[in-house]
């Protein structure tokens, strides 16, 4: 019974409003996992952005994706929803800004990029605001397509565990208080 209710309160800890827009990073498509453990230099790992449009719909989004001193993709798969007018980079600085083929009203992947490190240092990658706007979110669909920001679900472990809703809360603490 404990089990039973310290996972609804964990569940309810990390629900956001139906019209919240939600940003997220992932090892593989099917969201199961957020972070990666490479026992090796130069292997390559999946990172997914995904982006959870909310209710209001999103037809473009914007942010910036730190990732680790020394890492770097060498290949990128594109969601076919994305145009191919974007602004930035995927990676870095100063971030992206990209816009859809039309209005997107369902969570989906808005890009795989294939890493590589030159090290299995333990740590994070991370949303932030893209530097040349300073706003991560999206443009909604409706009228002129107004700005709203959005929230960043998680940071993607690589060699180390994901964090999930802000720094003081991982799916690890979670975990724990239900054992």
């Amino acid at each position: 019974m404990k089990k039973v209710i310290l996972t609804i309160a964990a569940i309810a800890l990390f629900a956001v409003p139906a019209s919240a827009h939600v940003l997220s990073l992932w090892a593989d498509e099917g969201m199961t996992s957020c972070q990666v453990e490479m026992p090796g230099i130069y292997t390559p790992f999946n990172v997914f952005v995904f982006l959870e449009p909310g209710t209001d719909g999103a037809f473009a989004v914007e942010y910036k994706l730190q990732i680790l001193p020394g890492h770097f993709s060498n290949g990128q798969v594109i969601n076919p929803n994305v145009a191919a007018a974007t602004i930035g980079v995927w990676i870095g600085s100063p971030g992206i800004s990209a816009p859809f083929t039309s209005c997107q009203s369902e969570l989906l992947w808005v890009v795989n990029l294939t890493m590589m490190a030159p090290n299995t240092d333990p740590g994070h990658y991370m949303f932030a605001l893209n530097e040349d706007s300073s706003f991560m979110g999206v443009a909604i669909c409706a009228g002129a397509r107004p700005l709203q920001p959005a929230t960043a679900y998680n940071h993607f472990g690589y060699n180390d565990g994901c964090v999930v809703g802000t720094e003081e809360s991982s799916w690890g603490a979670i975990k724990n208080l239900m054992d």
